[in-house]
């Protein structure tokens, strides 16, 4: 019997805080084929409101039917395939079908948001799922979003100051490229810590950062982007300053030892009016 699921990435989160529910179809019988399927995604938006939704099977056949907002308890996003085809072996089962985006509201109070995904039309009964609920937690004693005070900037490397801040458990900061949804690492860091270089970047590459305080009451973070800088890049010389000896048969130069070269090139001609180099050789 064919049947949905919908899987939240998080179970507790606070205001301002992104909340991303995938929605799954598995088919369990024989021959793996349906047709048609409409669904509808019930929230309550005095918690949350939406942000966005991707559809992430058979793009072309999707289409957003309606979006109900009429109702002050329970806003409603009802969409829909053509036809949802896929036969078993050889596609990957579960079958995920939407991937929707909600940010939970920053005047947000305490309570559970509850999502609720129910089917409007299908060719197949498919079982009620248990609703999908997310705990919001606010709190006077929570810790304050980090105020973010420096960022040094390197070609390979960002590093990020801030202030420091009494009661907290730890830190987390997390960090992507700034085209990028998803998060490409986190770091776990002390409740102390007030300093924290991310090695490994790309040159010239715009970054966001995202750096969260949570003690045993709640989380606030901050956010701030940053572009390393180019590859290095080394300044040209300085001009030499030598002197010149000579002998009947021979001339000897010295200069001034200058850091940061590869080598010098000497050239020499017979005289100064001559228009071009009878010699010269590599002084490393």
């Amino acid at each position: 019997m064919p049947w949905l699921t919908a899987i939240p990435n998080v179970t507790t989160a606070v205001p301002n805080d992104n909340i991303n529910l995938k929605v799954f179809h598995e088919i369990l019988n024989a021959d793996g084929y349906t047709y048609g399927i409409g669904l509808k995604v019930i929230y309550n938006p005095a918690f949350v409101e939406f942000d966005s939704k991707t559809s992430t099977f058979r793009k072309d056949d999707y289409q957003q039917l309606e979006y109900l907002d009429h109702d002050p308890d329970a806003h409603s996003i009802t969409m829909g395939w053509n036809r949802v085809t896929a036969a078993w072996p050889g596609t990957f089962d579960p079958l995920e079908l939407l991937n929707l985006n909600f940010k939970v509201k920053a005047d947000a109070q305490a309570g559970e948001a509850v999502f609720r995904v129910e089917t409007t039309q299908s060719t197949f009964t498919v079982p009620a799922i248990d609703p999908v609920k997310v705990t919001i937690v606010t709190s006077s004693n929570g810790p304050a979003a980090p105020k973010i005070t420096q960022v040094d900037k390197a070609s390979d490397s960002i590093t990020l100051h801030w202030e420091p801040q009494n009661g907290l458990s730890h830190y987390i900061l997390e960090y992507k490229e700034a085209k990028e949804q998803s998060w490409a690492s986190d770091l776990k860091l002390g409740a102390s810590a007030t300093t924290q270089k991310i090695p490994g970047l790309k040159a010239d590459t715009d970054y966001t950062f995202r750096l969260t305080a949570v003690n045993d009451n709640g989380s606030q973070y901050a956010e701030t982007n940053a572009k390393t800088t180019s590859s290095v890049t080394v300044n040209p010389p300085v001009t030499p300053t030598f002197t010149v000896s000579t002998t009947s048969n021979s001339a000897t130069l010295s200069w001034s030892f200058q850091n940061g070269l590869t080598h010098y090139v000497l050239e020499y001609k017979k005289d100064a009016s001559s228009p071009k180099s009878v010699g010269g050789f590599l002084v490393k």
